[in-house]
């Protein structure tokens, strides 16, 4: 690669993010980032583990840019089309152009996501709400909160219960994006999820979006290591069983996933490990503490000193959070936000004087959150 490849790869890299191939996916690497509508047709960076991941599609590419990008094993990943066609193996964009709009997925099962800009960006100071519930979260929901279902883990050797939201917005033969909440019986309950996600899809800010609430069955082993055994569990037993009753985009941009306190952490360890399935995070609380080893904290280094995933994550803590032998959780949120502001990472971290919670200030600013999450990203339909 001469010297100005080199610099805009290095360039686009910076823009968008790079997958790493030091924690390598089982599925082979994220998805290649495509180039812009104007400047360039997208190519794959190198899967992971030197297997081809999913390429990725440029919407209306004017010239083909060169998609490169390396694998785990040293290969360079195949160039993108003059139209920004299907590039090589997952991870680096393909050069040439600012990102615009991306689509991502197998055929029928696609989503587009588009340039969310910057505005929401950033750490802010989150003002004391003066209600306890945000007006999204009023009311019943009008879609079908399911019953307890049963998920038969072969990953683990034990079973997890888990709920699903089917909105009233969702049609049969219609891909959906898909939202994994972790102590589901907390988003269900206390956050409101199914009524927020009613609002916020009628108002056109969140795709129709099937939502899932997952159980813990040995919640620390489950959350607080820092491991790809839960995602795996999420990826090839959770996420298929679904797709046996819903129709699911199989675009990572249109997969994303959450969790209060442990469930952050776990949330974002998630992603971390496979950003070919999944790349919006949102943590309340998120325990980025020493509380198993590996545990959750060391990815307040990781993110600095790992290569780039195209992950765009949301936090949220406050001077009240805990603070005990295993850590300071808001000094732990502020440290991780710290690191992805320094390593380029979208990010989302709104600071307050809240406790751990969940408190009015993590439940009022969720459909903020959301909105912030999803900017840009819609559906075929």
């Amino acid at each position: 690669m001469d010297y100005r490849a080199r610099s805009v790869a290095i360039l686009v890299c910076s823009l968008v993010g790079c997958s790493s191939p030091t924690e390598p996916t089982p599925s082979g690497g994220a998805a290649g980032q495509a180039g812009a509508p104007v400047g360039g047709g997208g190519g794959g960076g190198g899967g992971g583990t030197g297997m081809a991941g999913g390429g990725q599609t440029s919407t209306g590419g004017v010239a083909g840019g060169t998609g490169g990008g390396n694998s785990g094993a040293g290969m360079s990943g195949a160039s993108g089309s003059a139209t920004g066609g299907v590039g090589g193996g997952g991870g680096s964009a393909g050069a040439g152009g600012a990102m615009g709009c991306v689509e991502a997925g197998s055929p029928g099962k696609t989503g587009k996501q588009c340039d969310p800009g910057t505005m929401g960006d950033g750490s802010s100071d989150q003002v004391e709400p003066q209600m306890n519930l945000p007006p999204e979260a009023m009311g019943d929901p009008a879609g079908e909160l399911a019953p307890n279902a049963t998920l038969q883990s072969e990953v683990y050797g034990y079973d997890f219960t888990y709920r699903t939201y089917k909105p009233t917005a969702y049609q049969a033969g219609k891909p959906a994006a898909l939202m994994i909440f972790q102590d589901g019986t907390n988003y269900t309950g206390n956050f409101k999820a199914p009524q927020v996600f009613d609002s916020l899809i009628e108002e056109g800010s969140v795709p129709v979006t099937i939502s899932v609430y997952v159980q813990p069955n040995q919640r620390g082993a489950e959350y607080d290591t820092r491991s790809d055994k839960y995602a795996r569990m999420l990826t090839t037993e959770l996420i298929p069983k679904l797709a046996e009753s819903f129709d699911l985009v199989d675009d990572p941009n249109g997969v994303a996933i959450a969790g209060h306190s442990s469930g952050g952490s776990c949330a974002f360890n998630a992603a971390w490990w496979f950003p070919d399935k999944m790349r919006k995070v949102l943590t309340h609380s998120g325990s980025f503490t020493d509380l198993a080893n590996p545990g959750d904290d060391e990815y307040i280094e990781l993110v600095k000193t790992e290569a780039k995933k195209p992950l765009r994550v949301t936090l949220q803590s406050g001077t009240m959070d805990l603070d005990n032998q295993f850590g300071n959780w808001m000094e732990a949120n502020t440290a991780m936000a710290a690191s992805f502001e320094e390593a380029g990472y979208p990010y989302r971290f709104m600071k307050s004087t809240t406790a751990h919670g969940p408190t009015k200030w993590h439940v009022v600013d969720f459909p903020d959150a959301m909105r912030w999450l999803w900017k840009g990203y819609t559906l075929p339909q």
